[in-house]
């Protein structure tokens, strides 16, 4: 009986062609690793983030989320209002963008635990969302004075 071998078992020519890839792969890297730090050279570290500015960011956002689903509550708008005012007087000059982006995605969060808070079939990851969500808040009543 005679045995069958598969093309790519024993073939130089496949083996050739996987070496040659891996050859031109290799090749690449090295030509994107030299290329890397050349166009790096030209970019500004951004600059560190302030935590005052920071802490504002992630509460006017949290406070905005609260104000979403508690629609119409007076001291949430006041608190929503005053977390957003400290934050845009905190800002360092040309981060308007990237701290308004902390505020949006921590509003984002926000609402994600206090939909799964609310609609959340398991009854215990309802109650750890809530409870989060709440611990997360009042850190940031805490933030402003007699909170």
């Amino acid at each position: 009986m005679r045995r069958v071998i598969h093309r790519t078992q024993h073939d130089p020519d496949v083996a050739k062609f996987f070496h040659g890839a891996l050859l031109f792969l290799a090749a690449l890297t090295l030509l994107f690793s030299f290329a890397t730090p050349a166009q790096s050279a030209n970019v500004t570290k951004p600059r560190p983030i302030d935590p005052l500015a920071r802490d504002f960011a992630y509460c006017a956002g949290r406070a905005s989320a609260e104000y979403d689903e508690n629609f119409g509550d007076p001291e949430l708008r006041v608190l929503k209002t005053t977390l957003q005012e400290l934050m845009a007087a905190t800002l360092p000059s040309g981060e308007e963008a990237r701290y308004e982006n902390m505020r949006i995605a921590a509003k984002v969060a926000h609402m994600d635990l206090l939909h799964t808070a609310r609609f959340a079939f398991d009854r215990d990851v309802a109650a750890r969302a809530a409870q989060l969500a709440h611990q997360e808040f009042l850190a940031c009543q805490r933030l402003m004075l007699g909170g």
